[in-house]
């Protein structure tokens, strides 16, 4: 005999859900959260969540937490209207709790400078600049993120800048009172890297990736600015300096850092005869340009920079467009005992 259990009806599966105590009900809906940059769709959480029931609606309104999180993509004049409207209400809903911003401009370069749905969805979150937790911010004009509060953002632990256009002289005030951020990709295209001393947490910093502009002092000043990077990125490093026995030639030792790739089309040998890094476990020099005799020099001190640093643990090692000499390459894997992945392309 088969005895089956009687099917209820949707409505008794409502009565039990709705019969889940609120703070429980809270730690699930959280769990629901798409991913930090996903916009928001009716068919993920938290839009959805309040259309389960009125009770669900409730519970997910009243939880700030929920709202936390506002990504906002313009693909079009009528896209970043209907953003704006939304992101007004996600804002309310969110209370005070730490703000998760992310914000994506996928318009025509020559567009966008004049959106004015844009303009107000920017206005909305730099007046919550006091909350910004993580930032992102890709495509957005610059002349977008002037005016900013004097309160800065002292809550902010991650960000992602990546300006194309307009002018980025002062987008280094976005960081003028964040004693908290440990981790900035900087993304300013063909611009330079303008002064942002004394306006970041250097100390702070665990991971950075500058995207513009650099000359190998700046490089210099960075590192020994930074003595608790773990992980380091300059892309772009093509500034020339223009005496360069004014540079610095005090040893830089960075005792975390385990990643670090470089991408130049000037000589960074000065550079890298200042560089100890005892626990590197990825290193990337890559040649965007460079003349064969500046190239020889570099691949010459790799195995100097190796033994500076006490033979690290390195796992990766990547040398793109440079030619090596049999005996440095023999030399960087004696001194790389735990090598797992070796690319030299020249």
């Amino acid at each position: 005999m088969v005895i089956q259990r009687p099917a209820l009806p949707d409505q008794a599966y409502k009565n039990l859900l709705d019969q889940i105590p609120v703070e429980i009900l809270g730690d699930i809906f959280l769990q629901c959260l798409p991913p930090i940059t996903s916009r928001p769709r009716k068919t993920t959480a938290p839009l959805l969540l309040c259309q389960v029931s009125r009770h669900w609606r409730q519970v997910a309104v009243s939880l700030p937490s929920l709202w936390s999180t506002a990504a906002i993509e313009c693909l079009g004049w009528r896209g970043c209207r209907m953003k704006a409207q939304l992101l007004q209400v996600w804002l309310k809903r969110s209370a005070e709790v730490p703000l998760y911003i992310s914000v994506e401009v996928k318009i025509g370069e020559f567009v966008h400078e004049n959106l004015p749905h844009l303009s107000e969805i920017m206005r909305a979150i730099i007046a919550q600049m006091h909350r910004w937790k993580f930032l992102r911010l890709i495509g957005v004009p610059s002349n977008l993120l002037m005016d900013l509060p004097s309160t800065g953002a002292p809550l902010l632990r991650e960000a992602t800048v990546q300006i194309h256009s307009g002018n980025p002289q002062d987008l280094g005030l976005l960081f003028q009172n964040s004693p908290l951020l440990h981790s900035l990709t900087w993304q300013l295209g063909p611009y330079k890297a303008f002064q942002l001393f004394p306006l970041l947490p250097w100390f702070k910093l665990s991971f950075i990736h500058f995207e513009c502009l650099l000359s190998i002092a700046n490089c210099y000043d960075i590192l020994s600015c930074s003595p608790n990077l773990q992980c380091c990125y300059f892309e772009n490093v093509s500034v020339n300096t223009p005496d360069l026995s004014q540079l610095s030639t005090s040893p830089i030792i960075l005792a975390s850092l385990h990643s670090f790739r470089i991408e130049a089309s000037i000589n960074i040998l000065p550079l890298l005869r200042t560089l100890t890094f005892p626990v590197l476990s990825s290193l990337v020099v890559e040649s965007t340009g460079l003349h064969s005799r500046a190239a020889a020099h570099i691949t010459s001190e790799i195995p100097n920079l190796l033994r500076r640093s006490n033979s690290p643990p390195l796992q990766t090692f990547v040398l793109e467009n440079f030619g090596v000499e049999e005996k440095e390459l023999i030399e960087c894997l004696s001194l790389s005992p735990r090598l797992e992945t070796l690319v030299v392309c020249d």
